[in-house]
């Protein structure tokens, strides 16, 4: 939120602190503060950044410094470490590489969502909030889809009648009807694809300006796109087979007379 991480290689006595914590301790910036250990070593830092995690245990608790004066301030010698944390490219195979390097080494290791299960039940329920959104959307086309192929079948109701007593066959007709179903199906999955897509990269390019990030993050997984368009695809199949099954059952002479 404030100074930089950069600052801390500069000054040995260098601090960032959490936003929540620099609040209950009423500082600020290059603020003076004083800590002092249960062993009764006391040493004073400067505060030269304010960082925001989003995560209430970091931002109200933690504090950042060299590792060189942390290890000063407890005592301890230049091989003293009490956790080491890795970034991986994909946060979703913590568990597993986890896992591989436990049976590498003597110490405990513990993906995040061991440690942070709060954002795991939080990932969580956002999936579950897109996916109740998502389908809702999917019933709404398909409804739209259903009136739009249901007064089609109502405007042609003579034509089917006569293309019923020509020979056409119940099957016939529902394979006409069906077919512009699935056109409207493909053609829209393609189409909003290709919109989610646009939309997407312009909010990837949208600045974010906040702590390791410059702009909002956007996962571009094909499987999602596959998804959407397979869903949508048979939403449309079922809106229009219905109407199509329902023009398939017109009894050709009631519809003529009339």
């Amino acid at each position: 939120m404030q100074g930089s991480w950069e600052a801390l290689q500069q000054r040995t006595d260098g601090i960032v602190l959490g936003i929540g914590l620099a609040e209950k301790l009423a500082v600020g910036m290059y603020d003076n503060i004083s800590l002092n250990t249960t062993e009764g070593v006391q040493k004073s830092y400067r505060v030269v950044g304010i960082i925001e995690f989003t995560v209430a245990s970091i931002d109200n608790r933690k504090a950042f410094t060299r590792i060189a004066s942390a290890r000063q301030l407890l005592s301890k010698n230049q091989g003293y470490v009490s956790d080491i944390q890795i970034n991986i490219a994909d946060y979703n195979t913590a568990r597993d590489v986890a896992a591989d390097i436990q049976r590498a080494v003597p110490f405990k290791v513990e993906a995040w969502q061991e440690a942070s299960g709060q954002l795991e039940v939080g990932s969580e329920l956002r999936d579950i909030i897109v996916l109740a959104v998502s389908i809702a959307i999917l019933i709404v086309a398909g409804f739209g889809i259903y009136n739009i192929m249901n007064m089609t079948v109502n405007e042609k109701m003579r034509e089917i009648a006569i293309l019923k007593a020509m020979g056409f066959e119940g099957n016939d007709i529902v394979q006409i009807f069906l077919s512009q179903s699935i056109l409207i199906g493909i053609a829209g999955g393609i189409l909003g694809m290709i919109t989610g897509l646009g939309i997407s990269f312009i909010i990837d390019q949208t600045p974010f300006p906040i702590e390791f990030m410059d702009t909002y993050p956007i996962s571009y997984n094909p499987s999602d796109y596959a998804l959407s368009f397979f869903f949508g695809f048979i939403t449309t199949f079922i809106a229009g087979y219905l109407p199509a099954k329902k023009a398939a059952n017109v009894d050709p002479v009631e519809i003529i007379r009339a």
